[in-house]
């Protein structure tokens, strides 16, 4: 790995602050931890630049949201993709 795909790799690591970490109540009452998508998109503006990313949601005929990330690096898109029902 080449040390600019290390430092961006660092900075997306980082952890967010403590108040930045939302808590909701699960259905069989667990609390659940998670961030907002806006603070994932502050991150990605700040490590990657406004341009430099994008992100596509399609649903499925079975009714899952399918959210493909894509991210610009050295001239190529890169994409990872994750699904979920009803959330």
């Amino acid at each position: 790995m080449s040390k600019s795909i290390e430092k961006l790799a660092a900075a997306l690591k980082r952890p967010f602050e403590p108040k930045e970490i939302l808590t909701r109540k699960g259905s069989a009452g667990k609390d659940y931890q998670y961030i907002d998508a806006r603070q994932v998109m502050k991150r990605l503006d700040e490590v990657v630049g406004l341009h430099n990313w994008q992100d596509k949601y399609t649903e499925t005929e079975s009714g899952r949201i399918i959210c493909e990330l894509s991210l610009s690096l050295d001239g190529n898109w890169i994409t990872k993709s994750d699904g979920a029902g009803a959330t």
